[in-house]
């Protein structure tokens, strides 16, 4: 008999805490957000892991592998006992990735098959912990030794968090009594994260004071959207770490909100939103809304949706 396993990992947004999260004990808010990375494992069958997103493909075997997240999945996990599939078609837009951490959810979503250990007779366990360190570990060795954490988390534990970055991350569910209406802003083009936190990095070593200063607005806007019980409170935290993190990236020489971005999020603010770019900058922008103004019709946005339950088993 062939036993089949499925898992679903969803994507990623930093919506606070850009840059502060790489350091130790420095606070973010992380959303886990719809798609999903869909993985399937197929016992029985030559030890094998395929990948596809958009016209890309990956795979990994005993001979040869062409993707570093799956050589470093089968490192820390252990080689699959059987075939396993990936697919990551829905986070290739018209104009290229989403920027929602697809990678991310494809080691949550692989780790945890490469990990699953059924038991005859009983119902198939999902040990979050487990996976995410393992998920992590991997993730991080495929970019260099680099990597927060956050998105990784986010994929894993679902729904919203509050993030702590570190060597050894941790994350905790945050509940919040309400959320204004959220929408994601697509940038007209990526930046390159690693070379944006390289460059935060020689900053901080460059003046520790400023960047001290630069952690503790950081962390405020954080606790503030925490303690937030209505959407004008939510609203008022992403736009103090919108201006945050657009001082920070004229410091360190980092277009955080390009001249592209900042149009289509000037949309948003025209009408009364609250908008800030998230992530390294360039890529992505979140727009939120603090009485419930319609957002502008356009092409380059959509509602963020959340997604509360993270990694899970679809069979």
């Amino acid at each position: 008999m062939i036993e089949r396993r499925a898992a679903a990992a969803p994507g990623s947004v930093l919506l606070l805490g850009e840059y502060a999260v790489t350091e130790p004990d420095a606070p973010g808010i992380a959303l886990a957000v719809l798609p999903e990375v869909r993985a399937a494992g197929v016992a029985g069958r030559a030890p094998r892991i395929t990948g596809r997103m958009g016209r890309q493909r990956f795979t990994w075997t005993p001979q040869g592998c062409d993707s570093a997240l799956f050589a470093a999945l089968v490192e820390e996990c252990g080689a699959p006992r059987g075939g396993i599939e990936v697919d990551s078609d829905a986070f290739v837009g018209p104009h290229g990735k989403l920027g929602l951490g697809s990678s991310a959810a494809v080691a949550a979503a692989v780790a945890a098959l490469l990990l699953y250990d059924p038991q005859p007779g009983a119902a198939p366990a999902l040990d979050r912990r487990r996976v995410f360190a393992a998920a992590l570990a991997a993730h991080r060795a495929a970019q260099g030794g680099r990597g927060s954490g956050y998105d990784v988390a986010a994929s894993v534990w679902g729904g919203v968090a509050r993030f702590t970055g570190g060597r050894t991350p941790a994350a905790a569910r945050h509940r919040p009594p309400v959320l204004p209406q959220l929408y994601l802003v697509a940038g007209a083009r990526p930046l390159a994260t690693p070379a944006a936190v390289a460059r935060y990095e020689q900053w901080r070593r460059r003046d520790p004071a400023a960047a001290e200063r630069f952690r503790a607005c950081s962390r405020e806007a954080v606790e503030q959207f925490l303690a937030a019980t209505e959407a004008a409170a939510c609203c008022a935290a992403l736009n103090a770490g919108g201006e945050l993190i657009r001082r920070l990236g004229a410091r360190i020489g980092v277009a955080v909100e390009p001249p592209d971005l900042r149009a289509r999020l000037d949309e948003f603010r025209a009408r009364g939103w609250a908008a800030k770019p998230v992530g390294a900058g360039g890529e992505l922008g979140v727009a939120g809304a603090p009485e419930g103004p319609a957002p502008p019709s356009v092409p380059y946005a959509a509602p963020l949706r959340l997604a509360a339950e993270g990694l899970r088993w679809l069979s």
